[in-house]
């Protein structure tokens, strides 16, 4: 997977989106201090946040990894 910036606050990376083979699969963005991870699958949006970005990083790769063995 490769995490591309795409949004910066104050010098601090808040916004990346995550490409898979070339295909943007999600975003993770830190908004008041708090990590959103958002995914589209099964044709849904789903979401979820912490205050751990490599835990959003994780659930991101876990889901996708669901999705490809469904």
């Amino acid at each position: 997977m490769v995490l591309q910036v795409y949004e910066m606050t104050n010098q601090a990376i808040t916004g990346y989106k995550l490409y898979d083979e070339g295909v943007q699969v999600a975003t993770l963005e830190q908004r008041s201090n708090q990590w959103i991870a958002g995914i589209f699958y099964n044709f849904k949006i789903k979401t979820m946040t912490t205050d751990n970005f490599q835990s959003a990083y994780h659930w991101i790769e876990s889901t996708l990894q669901e999705s490809k063995s469904a």
